[in-house]
């Protein structure tokens, strides 16, 4: 899932990784000079756009096709495009499609069915919205919502189970509506989902086609942080039984992420209080019968630090750890023995924030890392080893 957490105001300059060897980091933290360099490129912006509102990659564990863009032009419109990409930083704007939605359209989010590159799309008029899906390949729409929903959309969390499609709508105000899609024959069915939540990140996950997916909310059980898991009735769109999953701190959550994979669910959170470097960072999951499988607790003393980020190929998460200036992107792999393999990649100037972390080629990841220079949001993508 993706929660702006409340570092993001710290948001202010955006340089890109730097190294340093080319420009030595104004932090004195030793951890910075361990850091692997990354290759970055920072996101080119046509001469009609003022800056970067969202990147979305397109693709999944086995194919990488490119990213759907949304920026903010100098008009004062915003305007969507689709550009193709084989390694992930080969940027050539005159090669993007636009996608055409409208200045009142907002790109939710991207997936791959199939061999079908889409693009979940809102169209707000007002208060309310409606939901679009659009293939890739020719820009046509696919499906559209036959139902209206309350609130400006801002994002979508999806999970993918088989042939459908569990989606999170993300509101302005943080509260969540919830959909399901499917793909049949090149054409795509928008269903409603009846509930909604108001807990901030709740987020309908997938653990595979033969599983009905559950509601995770974050919850309090006995004075400790828990996963509230709601059973989800897949022909009423109705919550059926509940069951929490208490975790194994006694500090509050500061954020918190969850995706589905192939058995249950996986988890990580930010516990304590990161402002004032006392916090650490827990990494499980949970399988479809709403226990704990593995689920270990990573210490970050003594750092501030982002929300965490879940990949989309499964069992790895990031967040952005800094001092007081320049920081490095943690990435922590939870193994199928349950150990976490923590790795620092980059040096970043303050406030660097990941919005995405994908899979471009075996062992090939990228990172989307957004930031504020002069005011107006900048991004670029760097590509990672592990």
């Amino acid at each position: 899932m993706n929660i702006r957490n409340k570092w993001a105001f710290l948001s202010f300059i955006l340089v890109g990784c730097v190294t340093p060897k080319k420009a030595p980091p104004k932090s004195a933290w030793a951890d910075l000079g361990k850091s692997e360099q990354t290759e970055c490129k920072d996101w080119p912006l046509d001469e009609r756009d003022l800056d970067v509102r969202a990147i979305y990659p397109v693709g999944n564990q086995e194919t990488f096709f490119g990213y759907a863009v949304e920026t903010r032009t100098r008009d004062g419109g915003i305007s969507h495009i689709f550009l193709r990409s084989s390694n992930g930083l080969d940027f050539e704007l005159s090669k993007a499609q636009p996608i055409p939605i409208g200045t009142r359209g907002v790109i939710l989010s991207t997936m791959l069915l199939g061999n079908t590159p889409i693009v979940i799309t809102s169209k707000v008029a007002g208060n309310r919205s409606t939901l679009e899906a659009r293939n890739l390949n020719n820009n046509q729409i696919i499906g559209i919502s036959p139902f209206i929903i309350d609130g400006d959309l801002r994002s979508a969390d999806v999970s993918i189970a088989g042939k459908d499609v569990w989606l999170s709508l993300r509101s302005g105000d943080y509260s969540t509506s919830f959909a399901r899609f499917s793909l049949a024959k090149g054409k795509g069915v928008f269903e409603r989902v009846l509930f909604s939540s108001e807990s901030r990140g709740a987020t309908l996950v997938a653990s595979d086609a033969r599983q009905a997916p559950f509601l995770v909310e974050l919850s309090s059980l006995s004075g400790k942080p828990s996963l509230k898991l709601s059973s989800v009735n897949q022909k009423e769109f109705s919550l059926g039984s509940y069951k929490n999953l208490t975790l194994p701190t006694s500090n509050g959550v500061e954020s918190w992420s969850v995706t589905g994979n192939g058995s249950g669910g996986l988890f990580s959170a930010v516990v304590g209080d990161s402002m004032v470097g006392q916090a650490s960072i827990v990494v499980g999951q949970f399988d479809s019968s709403r226990e704990w499988g593995n689920i270990k607790t990573v210490d970050l003393s003594d750092l501030h630090v982002s929300e965490p980020v879940w990949s989309n190929f499964g069992n790895i998460v990031a967040i952005m750890k800094w001092i007081d200036a320049e920081g490095t992107l943690g990435v922590y792999r939870l193994s199928d023995k349950g150990e976490v393999n923590t790795f620092d990649k980059g040096v970043f100037p303050q406030g660097s924030v990941p919005m995405s972390l994908f899979q471009v080629k075996a062992n090939n990841y990228g990172v989307v890392v957004r930031n504020k220079k002069d005011d107006l949001w900048r991004y670029r993508v760097c590509k990672i080893r592990l």
